[in-house]
């Protein structure tokens, strides 16, 4: 252990040894320089937390030399002395810090705990696609505690060409924040997608009137009679001609008379079918 007033004459003239060592500056305690095997240098503050048996003892590092400055790593040292003499503890909340999760790590809890348990397969797979596209590459490394409003305003307005995709997104970012509050990994009421507000949105509920239902109407019945045909290309790029299943005309009517969606019907089976009571009995509908 060597012990000296650190200058930066002293600085450049240490030389690398065989095993890192430091130089303690004489007119700081606890302020050092380290300089390792391979020549890099740093400065460092060693101090002490807590009392007695159960007093820890941190050397944690302030800086590269050539990064800072000598006179630079003394006010960084002086300003941790200050906040330890007030109960602080900089090294602590660094290593903390450095050990918090990331957003990426969040994205995988909130898939794993959260949507897979929660929710519909589709919609899982919607959240997944959404991470993956949207928020991922954009929000993927910064740390669950540091992601600010105007890092989610930012990414909203990037979406805003797609209003609505921009606002499911910032919706299920919202809830892995809030998720990440009820997990302890922030602090209580620091959501910040608060108050970022959404866009509008167009309604895209729309009914058809009763001349599109007769026309509709019309057609299916045509495609019934086979007087509609599917074009389709056959091999050799000949042209071929084939009907409209009778299962895809059936299908389309149930849509239009239930108001049911496009993947219930897809997916129904004879047991959800009351044939005596005239009704469908979907096991799990919106």
């Amino acid at each position: 252990m060597q012990s000296r007033k650190l200058t930066k004459r002293v600085i450049d003239g240490a030389s690398s040894e065989d095993s890192p060592y430091v130089i303690w500056d004489t007119d700081l305690p606890g302020f050092g320089l380290k300089v390792n095997p391979t020549g890099r240098k740093s400065y460092l503050l060693k101090y002490r937390v807590g009392g007695g048996r159960g007093a820890t003892i941190r050397k944690p590092t302030i800086g590269a030399h050539g990064a800072l400055t000598l006179e630079q790593a003394r006010g960084i040292a002086r300003d941790w002395m200050a906040q330890i003499r007030q109960g602080g503890d900089p090294g602590g909340e660094r290593a903390t810090k450095r050990a918090a999760p990331r957003m990426d790590e969040l994205f995988d809890r909130y898939l794993s705990d959260h949507a897979e348990p929660h929710k519909k397969p589709k919609s899982v797979a919607h959240d997944r696609r959404t991470i993956d596209i949207h928020l991922r590459p954009v929000l993927g490394k910064k740390k669950v505690v540091d992601l600010a409003r105007n890092d989610v305003a930012t990414l909203h307005r990037r979406l805003g060409a797609t209003p609505y995709q921009a606002n499911r997104t910032l919706a299920l970012l919202s809830k892995a924040m809030n998720l990440a509050e009820s997990w302890g990994i922030r602090p209580d009421g620091s959501n910040p997608c608060r108050y970022v507000q959404k866009y509008r949105e167009e309604k895209r509920e729309r009914f058809l009137s009763a001349q599109e239902l007769a026309r509709l109407g019309q057609a299916l019945a045509a495609a019934e009679s086979g007087d509609v045909m599917i074009e389709r290309t056959a091999m050799g790029g000949a042209k071929a001609y084939s009907p409209i299943l009778p299962q895809a005309i059936a299908a389309i009517r149930l849509l239009v008379f239930t108001g049911a969606r496009v993947g219930e019907i897809l997916s129904l089976e004879w047991v959800d079918v009351n044939l005596e009571a005239g009704r469908l009995e979907l096991p799990d509908s919106k």
